[in-house]
């Protein structure tokens, strides 16, 4: 009735094996969902922030005078998407120099930073369409915060599945919350960094297509 233990070796391109860290396992998939997680929720708060405040200034009604609502928001979204870039780039570089520093550039493959990149695109657009729609709705911060709190609980659950998706990312409770915006990016990424042999295609394309 005992799990069985399983100790994983990685094997180099000189044939020497060494022993894989749980830690290692652990912290991959955790440190970058959860850099996602803080860049796309910073951005979005700084876009909910801006729109509040010119709402309250009375800048929004200059701004609608020159442009259509939907060209306004779009615009906010875009421009703080590449302020969100920016702080992503700047964990990341932060990143590589600590794999390098322990010598685990092989646990990360290119093709796993390039969905890397894209689910952050993906969960951005999502969390930022989110925070500009509460910010349109209200008129101060007070009202946003009533809004905030079943959104933030429910954006929560990708940190309450950390175990069961570490411990199996192909299990069936990983495929269904993947299967559910906006959780799927946050979920997806760990899934993906979580997966030694990786996933199937068909899952990382339907995740993205779906989302």
């Amino acid at each position: 009735m005992d799990r069985p233990s399983v100790k994983t070796m990685r094997i180099d391109a000189a044939g020497d094996a060494q022993a894989e860290s749980d830690l290692t396992r652990f912290i991959i998939p955790v440190g970058f969902m959860g850099i996602i997680w803080i860049v796309t929720f910073t951005g979005g708060n700084y876009l909910l922030m801006s729109t509040i405040e010119e709402k309250g200034t009375r800048v929004m009604e200059v701004l609608l005078s020159a442009t259509s609502p939907t060209g306004l928001l779009a615009g906010k979204i875009v421009g703080f998407a590449a302020v969100s870039a920016v702080m992503l780039a700047m964990y990341l570089a932060v990143i590589v120099v600590l794999v390098v520093l322990f010598a685990a550039l092989d646990v990360i493959s290119p093709g796993d930073a390039v969905l890397g990149v894209v689910f952050f695109l993906i969960a951005y657009l999502m969390i930022a369409a989110i925070m500009a729609g509460i910010g349109s709705a209200v008129s101060d911060i007070t009202e946003a915060q009533s809004l905030m709190g079943p959104v933030m609980v429910v954006l929560m659950l990708p940190m309450l599945l950390i175990p069961i998706i570490i411990e199996s990312p192909s299990s069936t409770v990983a495929i269904v919350f993947s299967c559910i915006p906006p959780l799927t990016p946050f979920v997806m990424v760990m899934r993906i960094a979580a997966s030694p042999e990786g996933l199937p295609a068909w899952e990382i394309a339907a995740s993205i297509g779906w989302s």
